[in-house]
């Protein structure tokens, strides 16, 4: 195999120059944040551990804690929802014109 030169004119030494040193910077800055990454990712998963062993610390800190607290009864209350306190209300209102009405009616029939 034989080797053939090509002559390049000072512009296109210059340009491929230029482009080659351009490449070589973007590589290094390429190494340069992926070792950073690399490095970050490792500071990640010590913390995550640690906070993994902090959460099961206060696991069982709780779980300790509710053991010597004394237990209570109680009742849990069921709310009523909008609808049915309206649905009472309107109940109470009509049972009540319902007794004004009888009063009403029995009063008439006593004065007759």
């Amino acid at each position: 195999m034989s080797l053939e030169y090509v002559k390049l004119n000072k512009a296109e030494s210059f340009h491929g120059q230029n482009n080659l040193l351009k490449s070589q910077l973007e590589l290094l800055k390429s190494v340069r944040r992926l070792k950073r990454y690399k490095l970050l990712r490792k500071e990640e998963f010590v913390y995550k551990i640690v906070l993994k062993a902090k959460i099961g610390e206060c696991l069982e800190a709780l779980g300790r804690l509710d053991k010597q607290l004394p237990k209570v009864k109680y009742e849990h209350k069921k709310y009523k929802s909008e609808g049915d306190l309206n649905k009472e209300r309107e109940a109470r209102s009509m049972e009540g014109e319902i007794r004004q009405i009888e009063e009403k009616l029995n009063r008439l029939q006593s004065g007759m």
